[in-house]
């Protein structure tokens, strides 16, 4: 996904702490993984959901892209395995 910016909301680093994932690790997904959901919200910019696997592991990172400013906020990331 194109960002101008990469932005972290407070709740994306609260779970990147608990879930020992570094930024890097998330702006890869977020720049160079694959889109695999949608999701639009009346009054919202839609957001989506992307997998990738930086340095091989598995992630999926939830992002808002701000059409305004071109800047993506991201909203969480976890390992989508370890939420089964």
């Amino acid at each position: 996904m194109e960002c101008r910016k990469i932005l972290f909301t407070r709740h994306c680093l609260q779970r990147m702490f608990q879930r020992r994932l570094l930024p890097r690790e998330i702006e890869w997904v977020v720049r160079y993984g694959k889109i695999v959901g949608r999701r639009v919200r009346t009054g919202e910019e839609p957001s989506v959901l992307i997998d990738g696997q930086p340095a091989g592991r598995k992630l999926r990172v939830a992002v808002r892209k701000d059409r305004a400013t071109g800047d993506c906020h991201v909203i969480t990331a976890y390992d989508p395995d370890a939420m089964r």
